[in-house]
């Protein structure tokens, strides 16, 4: 008796099964998508779906069933990946299977008229409900025009689910990702790696794209289903951004100060006192003996209660008050929200409000062995016996902080104060002092707030030696309203930092002398040229020669604030669209030391 791979194959030529079978899989996860009754968690189970069916694409993509003569790459195994697809679209099709294995059941739905993929999906979903994957109509419709006897692939019934549960569909969704991740391991090592990155910077652009409460929350959980379901993923990619779109969701739901835009946004969005019940209310009276660190007199070790914290506080300006307070507020939320490593900030208890300031009170990190951290600032010039950092640590710190970045980015957080003062590092358990840079915190948060043009902005204390840190549009009074490539300037002269080891004030002291009086603005103004030129004694002209091209690059695109070469990377290949932080991420990622 043959089996069912030879009966397919024998259906059709062999040059065109991979296609054939491709385009089968397409109408399958077409149909599933579009069916009708999914019930509350319809935007949940097609995001799903369709983060799926975006994997699948990029494959074919890469595989070669997507270019002009749509034959698959020979350097592939040809019958591994006919057979995967092959099981791949008997599993998205054949509904007696999903009945018996899933207990999902469709049934076509009683006097509907065929209709194109572009119907269905506007029928099936609300544009309120749905969430923006970047699922292209068109490319749906062109691989099905190509697969051999598409046409009638094209116009579809469609479906209705009389039995559907999202624990099941969930199920359906991992085994549909094992036989996709299948194919993907038949990918050679680069395209693989390729592939890999252009899928998750897909999904970093699917949580931009998102900017609703309802489709942010379902995003959340679309992508921490498939972090449960999916264990043989090689990275945390999927754990990173889960986390990104449910803080995003915090910041919509909290609103701001547009309130005609925030309500549009705020769909189905509890109410803010409700997401800010996270926050433990704090007594002013509990919080005692604050120790300021080193240099930094708003940050420093306290006690509340019996348990030892780590404080920042801020001078809240009485006219203000109004404004400001519901940011603190705001932000103390935000940083409550549990993250993984990638966001490496410190969870928030909640704030104290007392004498004209505001506090945020964080957990410390080591609750066993509460030591005073200490800044990134304070470590170049350390004397008690850290020594400067390998090339591959000084790269591996600057990845860690660009990432951090990117989430709070990502969520619609601006940090305003990024420099190497509050880069904080904390002693680990059993020890007294730091001994190494590989867990830094990101600290400093008194003066972030949204990203959105509408929100007022503070302006961060004066002074030089804080200046120099700053873009030029970001100086002065009044100064542009504040906007994410001022914080990516400022990530540039904290990678210049690292790159030397020593503070941004030795770098540029040819330029402007921070410990002098009355340092005029056109000085300070002046920095940035002066970074940017990598000529004579300019600041990044021993860049290149000390870290290599690759993070040569990435310091100049954040001082400059632009991709360079076109979205080049150093080897030619193509990068995958995405931010300045995006583009900035993959290539420090690339440094191999």
């Amino acid at each position: 008796m043959a089996d069912l791979f030879s009966t397919a194959a024998g259906a059709v030529g062999v040059v065109s099964l991979s296609l054939q079978l491709l385009g089968g899989c397409i109408k399958g996860f077409v149909l599933l998508s579009t069916a009708q009754n999914l019930g509350k968690d319809a935007s949940t189970i097609v995001c799903m779906l369709e983060l799926q069916e975006i994997q699948l694409t990029e494959w074919a993509r890469r595989a070669g069933l997507l270019t002009d003569d749509a034959v698959l790459d020979r350097r592939l195994n040809g019958r591994a990946v006919e057979e995967t697809l092959l099981h791949l679209q008997k599993l998205l099709l054949d509904t007696e299977q999903l009945k018996t294995k899933y207990g999902l059941w469709l049934k076509p739905q009683a006097n509907n008229n065929q209709q194109t993929t572009t119907a269905l999906r506007a029928a099936s979903l609300s544009e309120i409900q749905r969430v923006f994957t970047s699922i292209s109509d068109e490319t749906r419709r062109q691989i099905m025009t190509r697969a051999e006897g598409a046409q009638e692939q094209n116009i579809f019934k469609q479906l209705w689910w009389a039995a559907v549960d999202k624990e099941k569909i969930k199920k359906l969704v991992g085994d549909v990702h094992f036989l996709v991740r299948g194919l993907w391991h038949l990918l050679d090592p680069w395209r693989h790696d390729d592939l890999l990155n252009s899928i998750t910077a897909m999904a970093a652009n699917i949580v931009t794209l998102n900017n609703r409460f309802d489709q942010l929350t379902s995003l959340h959980e679309a992508l921490n289903a498939l972090r449960g379901t999916l264990s043989i993923l090689p990275d945390a990619s999927l754990k990173t951004l889960a986390v990104s779109a449910e803080v995003k969701a915090l910041r919509v739901g909290l609103g701001d100060d547009d309130q005609e835009q925030s309500l549009g946004q705020k769909f189905n969005a509890p109410k803010r006192q409700e997401l800010l019940q996270r926050l433990e209310r704090l007594s002013r009276l509990r919080l005692m003996n604050f120790k300021s660190m080193k240099k930094h007199e708003t940050m420093g070790l306290a006690d509340y209660g019996e348990q030892r914290v780590f404080v920042e506080w801020k001078h809240l300006n009485p006219s203000l008050r109004s404004k400001i307070l519901p940011r603190v507020e705001n932000l103390a939320a935000l940083l409550n929200v549990p993250k993984d490593q990638t966001f490496r900030s410190l969870s928030c208890k909640g704030i104290v409000e007392e004498d004209g300031k505001v506090s945020f009170v964080f957990d410390h990190p080591f609750p066993s062995c509460p030591e005073e951290p200490r800044s990134l600032l304070e470590l170049f010039s350390a004397k008690d016996g850290l020594e400067p950092p390998s090339l591959s640590d000084r790269i591996r710190l600057a990845l860690q902080i660009v990432r951090t970045v990117q989430n709070f980015h990502r969520a619609g957080w601006l940090h305003k104060s990024l420099r190497s003062e509050n880069i904080l590092f904390f002693p680990t358990n059993n020890a007294s002092t730091v001994t190494c840079i590989s867990d830094p915190v990101l600290a400093g948060f008194n003066f972030a707030r949204f990203d959105s043009p509408t929100e007022i902005s503070e302006q961060p204390s004066a002074g030089p030696g804080h200046d120099i840190y700053r873009h030029p549009s970001a100086m002065g009074e009044p100064s542009l309203n504040f906007s994410a490539l001022m914080d990516v300037y400022s990530l540039g002269t904290v990678m210049l930092e690292i790159a030397e080891w020593r503070a941004l004030r030795y770098i540029v002291d040819s330029v402007v002398d921070v410990g002098a009086e009355n340092v005029p603005l056109s000085k300070l103004a002046g920095v940035q040229e002066f970074l940017l030129s990598g000529r004579g004694k300019g600041g990044t002209s021993k860049l290149r020669t000390k870290m290599g091209n690759i993070f040569t690059s990435v310091c100049l695109m954040c001082l400059g604030g632009k991709v360079e070469e076109e979205n080049l990377s150093q080897d030619g290949r193509f990068e995958p669209q995405g931010s300045l932080l995006d583009v900035a991420v993959q290539r420090l990622k690339s440094c191999n030391i």
